[in-house]
């Protein structure tokens, strides 16, 4: 009995060392959640786990939007993307997205979109755009 609670132990301490690995470190991660918020931030962390649903990268300092930015988070499902001071999108910034249902752009600085910046985003069901 005791070798196989000792077993557990090291099992779980294995798990939550690959868990913090794969976490970028401004960032906290719980399963299949990001967030990256509050942490000042002037672009998106590269080290953000592919298999992401959900990431919050909101209230942070003039991110950068560009092309591909999300080329590797083919699993993105919910970015939130506000109060972020955010200026302009490229057209290819959400390329590749094809599972994407909420967008959350509110509270930032957009004054223009390009023109096939949402296209190939056949889920989006929720798209903000308040405050921009």
């Amino acid at each position: 009995m005791a070798i196989l609670k000792l077993y557990t132990i090291v099992l779980w301490l294995m798990l939550q060392i690959a868990i913090s690995e794969t976490c970028p470190t401004s960032c906290s991660c719980i399963g299949t959640t990001v967030d990256c918020g509050n942490q000042n931030l002037r672009r998106i962390p590269s080290d953000i786990p592919n298999n992401t649903t959900i990431l919050y990268l909101n209230d942070n300092q003039r991110v950068r939007i560009g092309n591909n930015s999300f080329d590797s988070l083919l699993n993105l499902e919910q970015p939130y993307l506000h109060d972020n001071v955010i200026e302009e999108l490229e057209v290819l910034a959400f390329a590749e997205l094809s599972i994407l249902e909420t967008l959350d752009l509110n509270r930032n600085r957009i004054v223009t979109l390009p023109v096939d910046v949402f296209q190939g985003l056949g889920n989006l069901g929720y798209l903000y755009l308040y405050r921009n």
